[in-house]
């Protein structure tokens, strides 16, 4: 990863989901205002959904400044950190120990189907990061927090949000 963030190149697989990641990025501008993209079957353009809305709509406003590839690269690593700090958090806050926080951060965030997810280039699912810091939110009593989470929880993916739905009932029990 650090290799692709010095030399200017995309971190993740160039034959696996990647370039559409990419993409998504790049096109939510358009999808944003039209519900429609323009881009694909051209000129009448189709529907069309960006795998990660919530990070397409995030960076709009930087894409003037800074290259698509650095933005693709810097929101990886940023989900990636977050997700291990999240998870750290929750389980500290389940064990009460920095050990019990290390071991969710490992077994959940540092997982080889995270890392599977961010070297095939489905960005989507390297945003782990609300549902840990949900979690620890719910077990900690901040519940505002614990809504804002749930919202990102919402945007960010179909995958988390199931996740985040099963574990509602879990730990609602």
């Amino acid at each position: 990863m650090l290799d692709a963030l010095l030399s200017g190149d995309i971190v993740g697989s160039r034959f696996t989901d990647l370039y559409p990641s990419v993409w998504s990025l790049w096109a939510t501008e358009s999808w944003w205002g039209t519900w429609t993209n323009q881009w694909a079957n051209y000129p009448d353009g189709q529907p069309w959904s960006p795998s990660t809305l919530i990070w397409g709509t995030a960076i709009i406003p930087l894409k003037e400044w800074l290259p698509i590839h650095t933005l693709y690269n810097t929101s990886l690593a940023f989900n990636r950190v977050l997700g291990c700090l999240s998870f750290y958090m929750a389980g500290k806050a389940f064990g009460k120990h920095h050990s019990s926080g290390l071991l969710w951060m490992v077994t959940i965030a540092m997982n080889p189907l995270i890392h599977g997810f961010a070297v095939e280039g489905i960005f989507e699912g390297t945003q782990l990061w609300p549902l840990g810091f949900w979690i620890w939110a719910v077990h900690t009593h901040h519940y505002r927090s614990a809504t804002l989470f749930g919202s990102f929880i919402l945007l960010t993916n179909w995958y988390w949000s199931l996740c985040w739905g099963l574990l509602g009932v879990v730990l609602g029990r």
